[in-house]
Protein backbone atom coordinates (compact mmCIF):
# COMPACT_ATOMS: atom_id res chain seq x y z
CA UNK A 1 0.00 0.00 0.00
CA UNK A 2 0.80 3.57 -0.04
CA UNK A 3 0.17 7.23 -0.04
CA UNK A 4 -0.56 9.55 -2.59
CA UNK A 5 0.01 13.69 -2.89
CA UNK A 6 -1.66 16.34 -4.89
CA UNK A 7 -0.65 19.68 -5.33
CA UNK A 8 -3.07 22.40 -5.85
CA UNK A 9 -4.05 25.97 -5.38
CA UNK A 10 -6.73 26.81 -2.71
CA UNK A 11 -9.61 29.61 -4.02
CA UNK A 12 -9.01 31.97 -1.53
CA UNK A 13 -6.45 32.62 1.48
CA UNK A 14 -7.21 35.67 3.89
CA UNK A 15 -5.78 36.98 6.52
CA UNK A 16 -8.14 38.67 9.62
CA UNK A 17 -6.50 40.43 11.91
CA UNK A 18 -7.69 43.03 15.24
CA UNK A 19 -8.65 43.28 18.19
CA UNK A 20 -12.52 42.03 17.20
CA UNK A 21 -11.60 39.48 15.09
CA UNK A 22 -12.74 36.55 17.15
CA UNK A 23 -15.53 37.80 18.31
CA UNK A 24 -16.75 39.16 14.44
CA UNK A 25 -15.74 35.79 12.66
CA UNK A 26 -17.84 33.48 15.64
CA UNK A 27 -21.06 35.76 14.70
CA UNK A 28 -20.52 35.12 10.74
CA UNK A 29 -19.23 31.69 10.73
CA UNK A 30 -21.13 28.24 12.24
CA UNK A 31 -18.37 26.88 13.95
CA UNK A 32 -17.63 27.34 17.14
CA UNK A 33 -14.37 29.65 16.88
CA UNK A 34 -13.52 30.50 20.70
CA UNK A 35 -12.67 26.93 21.71
CA UNK A 36 -9.51 26.86 24.16
CA UNK A 37 -6.29 25.68 22.83
CA UNK A 38 -3.51 27.51 20.58
CA UNK A 39 -2.93 26.65 17.02
CA UNK A 40 -6.36 25.96 16.46
CA UNK A 41 -7.81 24.80 13.31
CA UNK A 42 -12.28 24.84 12.32
CA UNK A 43 -13.96 23.80 9.56
CA UNK A 44 -16.80 25.81 9.18
CA UNK A 45 -19.83 27.43 6.62
CA UNK A 46 -20.38 31.14 5.85
CA UNK A 47 -24.69 30.77 5.71
CA UNK A 48 -26.77 33.40 4.97
CA UNK A 49 -30.03 34.36 6.60
CA UNK A 50 -32.01 31.43 5.36
CA UNK A 51 -29.39 28.71 6.54
CA UNK A 52 -28.20 28.61 2.92
CA UNK A 53 -24.48 27.60 1.97
CA UNK A 54 -22.68 30.43 0.87
CA UNK A 55 -18.60 29.46 1.49
CA UNK A 56 -16.72 27.41 3.34
CA UNK A 57 -13.33 27.56 4.73
CA UNK A 58 -10.68 26.67 7.22
CA UNK A 59 -10.62 29.12 9.96
CA UNK A 60 -7.16 28.90 11.22
CA UNK A 61 -6.67 31.09 14.60
CA UNK A 62 -3.09 31.77 16.33
CA UNK A 63 -4.76 33.52 19.18
CA UNK A 64 -8.19 35.99 19.42
CA UNK A 65 -6.57 39.27 16.74
CA UNK A 66 -5.35 36.95 14.13
CA UNK A 67 -6.56 34.01 12.01
CA UNK A 68 -5.72 32.67 8.49
CA UNK A 69 -9.37 31.56 6.55
CA UNK A 70 -8.37 28.70 3.44
CA UNK A 71 -10.60 27.51 0.98
CA UNK A 72 -10.51 24.92 -1.38
CA UNK A 73 -12.86 26.18 -3.90
CA UNK A 74 -14.58 29.67 -2.63
CA UNK A 75 -13.02 32.19 -4.55
CA UNK A 76 -11.12 35.06 -2.76
CA UNK A 77 -13.20 38.24 -4.13
CA UNK A 78 -16.74 36.62 -3.07
CA UNK A 79 -15.06 35.43 0.09
CA UNK A 80 -14.02 38.74 1.24
CA UNK A 81 -17.10 40.40 0.33
CA UNK A 82 -18.92 38.21 2.54
CA UNK A 83 -16.01 38.79 5.58
CA UNK A 84 -16.63 42.43 4.84
CA UNK A 85 -19.79 43.07 4.50
CA UNK A 86 -21.29 43.25 8.01
CA UNK A 87 -18.50 44.98 9.52
CA UNK A 88 -19.88 48.03 11.52
CA UNK A 89 -17.78 49.71 14.32
CA UNK A 90 -15.41 45.99 14.54
CA UNK A 91 -11.94 46.51 14.81
CA UNK A 92 -11.27 44.04 12.09
CA UNK A 93 -9.46 43.85 9.13
CA UNK A 94 -9.33 41.58 6.06
CA UNK A 95 -6.61 40.97 3.00
CA UNK A 96 -6.24 38.57 0.58
CA UNK A 97 -2.81 37.00 0.85
CA UNK A 98 -4.13 33.90 -2.11
CA UNK A 99 -1.00 34.94 -4.47
CA UNK A 100 1.81 32.88 -4.15
CA UNK A 101 -0.45 30.13 -1.63
CA UNK A 102 -0.38 26.49 -2.36
CA UNK A 103 -2.15 22.80 -0.47
CA UNK A 104 -0.65 20.13 -0.83
CA UNK A 105 -3.13 17.36 -0.17
CA UNK A 106 -1.85 13.55 1.58
CA UNK A 107 -3.85 10.54 2.00
CA UNK A 108 -3.61 7.11 2.05
CA UNK A 109 -2.22 4.27 4.54
CA UNK A 110 0.98 5.56 4.51
CA UNK A 111 0.31 9.11 5.31
CA UNK A 112 1.65 9.20 8.73
CA UNK A 113 4.88 6.85 7.79
CA UNK A 114 5.21 9.82 4.73
CA UNK A 115 5.10 12.67 7.80
CA UNK A 116 7.75 10.89 10.21
CA UNK A 117 9.75 11.11 7.03
CA UNK A 118 9.50 14.98 7.03
CA UNK A 119 10.19 14.99 10.61
CA UNK A 120 6.17 16.60 11.27
CA UNK A 121 4.28 15.33 13.55
CA UNK A 122 0.73 14.62 12.32
CA UNK A 123 -1.78 17.59 14.03
CA UNK A 124 -4.46 16.26 15.91
CA UNK A 125 -7.67 16.79 14.85
CA UNK A 126 -9.04 20.65 15.37
CA UNK A 127 -5.23 22.44 15.39
CA UNK A 128 -2.89 23.55 13.20
CA UNK A 129 1.03 22.79 13.16
CA UNK A 130 3.47 25.77 11.93
CA UNK A 131 5.76 24.46 10.34
CA UNK A 132 9.06 25.13 8.11
CA UNK A 133 7.41 23.26 5.18
CA UNK A 134 3.28 25.15 6.28
CA UNK A 135 0.81 25.50 8.30
CA UNK A 136 -0.20 21.69 8.53
CA UNK A 137 -3.58 20.70 9.40
CA UNK A 138 -6.69 17.63 8.63
CA UNK A 139 -7.84 17.98 5.58
CA UNK A 140 -11.77 17.55 4.44
CA UNK A 141 -10.60 15.90 0.81
CA UNK A 142 -11.07 12.14 2.24
CA UNK A 143 -11.91 9.97 4.77
CA UNK A 144 -10.32 9.39 6.35
CA UNK A 145 -8.87 12.49 6.79
CA UNK A 146 -6.06 14.04 4.46
CA UNK A 147 -3.14 15.76 5.78
CA UNK A 148 -2.96 19.27 4.20
CA UNK A 149 0.18 21.50 4.12
CA UNK A 150 -0.74 25.31 3.50
CA UNK A 151 2.50 26.56 2.08
CA UNK A 152 4.06 29.93 0.69
CA UNK A 153 5.86 30.09 -2.45
CA UNK A 154 9.40 29.57 -0.65
CA UNK A 155 8.14 26.55 1.32
CA UNK A 156 6.57 24.52 -1.77
CA UNK A 157 9.84 24.06 -3.39
CA UNK A 158 11.13 22.67 0.13
CA UNK A 159 8.28 20.37 0.43
CA UNK A 160 8.07 19.10 -3.30
CA UNK A 161 12.05 18.31 -3.14
CA UNK A 162 11.42 15.81 -0.02
CA UNK A 163 8.39 14.90 -1.31
CA UNK A 164 10.11 13.82 -4.41
CA UNK A 165 13.04 11.71 -2.34
CA UNK A 166 10.12 9.88 -0.06
CA UNK A 167 8.46 9.05 -3.23
CA UNK A 168 11.73 7.53 -4.35
CA UNK A 169 11.43 5.27 -1.32
CA UNK A 170 8.21 3.72 -2.52
CA UNK A 171 6.12 5.67 0.38
CA UNK A 172 4.38 8.17 -1.98
CA UNK A 173 3.06 8.92 -5.34
CA UNK A 174 2.45 11.57 -6.70
CA UNK A 175 -1.21 11.51 -8.52
CA UNK A 176 -3.71 13.84 -10.71
CA UNK A 177 -6.57 16.14 -9.92
CA UNK A 178 -8.68 13.18 -10.95
CA UNK A 179 -7.44 10.89 -8.45
CA UNK A 180 -8.14 13.06 -5.42
CA UNK A 181 -11.34 14.37 -7.07
CA UNK A 182 -12.96 10.44 -6.99
CA UNK A 183 -11.73 10.14 -3.29
CA UNK A 184 -13.48 12.49 -1.90
CA UNK A 185 -16.48 11.33 -3.72
CA UNK A 186 -16.64 8.47 -2.65
CA UNK A 187 -15.78 9.56 1.00
CA UNK A 188 -19.32 11.57 0.06
CA UNK A 189 -17.28 14.98 1.04
CA UNK A 190 -18.90 17.61 -1.19
CA UNK A 191 -17.57 20.73 -3.00
CA UNK A 192 -18.72 24.00 -2.23
CA UNK A 193 -20.16 25.86 -4.34
CA UNK A 194 -20.35 23.15 -6.96
CA UNK A 195 -22.45 20.40 -4.65
CA UNK A 196 -23.81 22.66 -2.22
CA UNK A 197 -24.54 26.11 -2.95
CA UNK A 198 -26.58 29.19 -1.79
CA UNK A 199 -29.91 26.95 -2.87
CA UNK A 200 -29.07 24.08 0.02
CA UNK A 201 -28.90 23.70 3.38
CA UNK A 202 -26.22 22.08 5.17
CA UNK A 203 -28.01 18.98 6.27
CA UNK A 204 -29.01 18.20 2.65
CA UNK A 205 -25.35 16.96 2.72
CA UNK A 206 -24.71 16.13 6.43
CA UNK A 207 -22.55 18.87 6.77
CA UNK A 208 -24.55 20.03 9.57
CA UNK A 209 -22.29 16.86 11.75
CA UNK A 210 -18.73 18.50 10.77
CA UNK A 211 -19.50 22.18 10.15
CA UNK A 212 -22.30 23.21 12.65
CA UNK A 213 -22.05 24.36 15.88
CA UNK A 214 -25.42 24.26 17.71
CA UNK A 215 -24.62 25.42 21.08
CA UNK A 216 -22.26 28.29 20.62
CA UNK A 217 -24.93 31.28 20.34
CA UNK A 218 -25.72 33.47 17.77
CA UNK A 219 -24.74 33.51 13.91
CA UNK A 220 -25.76 34.30 10.08
CA UNK A 221 -28.23 31.44 9.95
CA UNK A 222 -28.14 30.06 13.59
CA UNK A 223 -32.29 30.28 13.97
CA UNK A 224 -32.61 27.91 11.02
CA UNK A 225 -30.25 25.62 12.20
CA UNK A 226 -31.79 25.11 15.05
CA UNK A 227 -35.37 24.68 13.85
CA UNK A 228 -34.16 22.34 11.27
CA UNK A 229 -31.93 20.31 14.47
CA UNK A 230 -34.95 20.62 16.35
CA UNK A 231 -37.92 19.16 13.70
CA UNK A 232 -35.95 16.49 12.04
CA UNK A 233 -35.12 15.70 8.54
CA UNK A 234 -34.71 18.31 5.40
CA UNK A 235 -36.05 16.97 2.06
CA UNK A 236 -33.66 16.16 -0.12
CA UNK A 237 -30.30 14.43 0.37
CA UNK A 238 -26.92 14.91 -1.73
CA UNK A 239 -25.47 11.04 -2.66
CA UNK A 240 -22.71 9.53 -4.40
CA UNK A 241 -24.16 8.36 -7.21
CA UNK A 242 -22.21 5.68 -10.06
CA UNK A 243 -22.89 6.35 -13.68
CA UNK A 244 -22.36 3.64 -16.28
CA UNK A 245 -20.69 5.83 -18.79
CA UNK A 246 -18.89 9.19 -19.28
CA UNK A 247 -20.85 11.76 -21.89
CA UNK A 248 -19.93 15.52 -21.94
CA UNK A 249 -22.99 16.43 -19.60
CA UNK A 250 -23.78 20.34 -18.82
CA UNK A 251 -24.17 20.73 -14.71
CA UNK A 252 -26.15 21.00 -12.99
CA UNK A 253 -27.39 17.94 -14.81
CA UNK A 254 -31.82 17.45 -14.47
CA UNK A 255 -32.56 13.70 -13.03
CA UNK A 256 -35.26 11.15 -13.53
CA UNK A 257 -36.87 8.01 -12.62
CA UNK A 258 -39.45 7.74 -15.75
CA UNK A 259 -40.43 11.19 -16.46
CA UNK A 260 -40.59 12.48 -12.67
CA UNK A 261 -37.77 14.68 -12.20
CA UNK A 262 -36.36 13.73 -8.83
CA UNK A 263 -33.32 15.78 -8.70
CA UNK A 264 -30.00 16.91 -10.02
CA UNK A 265 -26.55 15.32 -10.71
CA UNK A 266 -24.21 18.16 -9.16
CA UNK A 267 -20.58 16.77 -10.79
CA UNK A 268 -18.86 13.96 -12.09
CA UNK A 269 -15.33 12.64 -12.56
CA UNK A 270 -13.35 9.92 -14.62
CA UNK A 271 -10.26 8.79 -14.37
CA UNK A 272 -10.38 9.01 -18.48
CA UNK A 273 -12.39 9.39 -21.32
CA UNK A 274 -12.74 5.58 -22.33
CA UNK A 275 -13.94 4.53 -18.72
CA UNK A 276 -16.96 2.85 -17.08
CA UNK A 277 -15.36 3.81 -13.43
CA UNK A 278 -17.33 7.32 -13.77
CA UNK A 279 -18.38 8.76 -10.15
CA UNK A 280 -20.55 11.77 -9.36
CA UNK A 281 -22.77 13.73 -6.64
CA UNK A 282 -26.02 14.19 -6.76
CA UNK A 283 -29.49 15.82 -4.68
CA UNK A 284 -31.79 13.47 -4.97
CA UNK A 285 -35.41 14.11 -3.26
CA UNK A 286 -35.49 11.88 -0.21
CA UNK A 287 -39.05 10.55 -1.28
CA UNK A 288 -37.15 9.30 -4.43
CA UNK A 289 -34.52 7.67 -2.39
CA UNK A 290 -35.52 4.42 -2.19
CA UNK A 291 -37.17 4.24 -6.03
CA UNK A 292 -33.96 5.14 -6.77
CA UNK A 293 -32.11 3.01 -5.63
CA UNK A 294 -34.12 0.48 -6.49
CA UNK A 295 -34.85 0.65 -10.18
CA UNK A 296 -31.97 3.75 -11.15
CA UNK A 297 -31.96 7.15 -12.42
CA UNK A 298 -32.03 8.43 -16.31
CA UNK A 299 -30.36 11.34 -17.00
CA UNK A 300 -33.19 12.01 -19.67
CA UNK A 301 -36.82 11.80 -19.24
CA UNK A 302 -38.68 7.97 -19.52
CA UNK A 303 -35.29 7.01 -21.25
CA UNK A 304 -32.89 3.78 -19.68
CA UNK A 305 -31.31 4.36 -16.10
CA UNK A 306 -27.69 5.05 -16.51
CA UNK A 307 -26.91 6.63 -12.90
CA UNK A 308 -27.42 4.30 -9.83
CA UNK A 309 -27.22 5.27 -5.98
CA UNK A 310 -23.85 3.86 -4.27
CA UNK A 311 -25.27 1.81 -1.32
CA UNK A 312 -24.46 2.23 2.28
CA UNK A 313 -22.94 -1.26 1.93
CA UNK A 314 -20.72 -0.08 -0.62
CA UNK A 315 -19.83 2.41 1.30
CA UNK A 316 -17.26 0.01 3.54
CA UNK A 317 -15.57 -1.23 0.40
CA UNK A 318 -14.60 1.92 -2.11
Amino acid sequence: MTSFAYRHLPAAVISAHGEDAQDYLQSQWSVNLALPGENRACYGLRLNRKGRVLADAFLLRHDSENFVIASYDSNADYLLKLLEENVVADDVDFSDQTKGMQIVTIWGDQSREVMEALEINTPQRGFFRNSELGMVFMGRKTCPENIDFLTNETQIQDLDSRLSSIEGQGLLRFCRKVQLEQSRMKSGIPAIPAEIGEADLPQEAGLEKVAVDFDKGCYLGQEVMARIHAMGKVQRKLSRVQIDAMKPLKLPKDLFIGSKKIGSLRSCVAPDESSSDVFGMAMIRREYLHEADENGISLEPSSSPEVRIISQAEEKIL
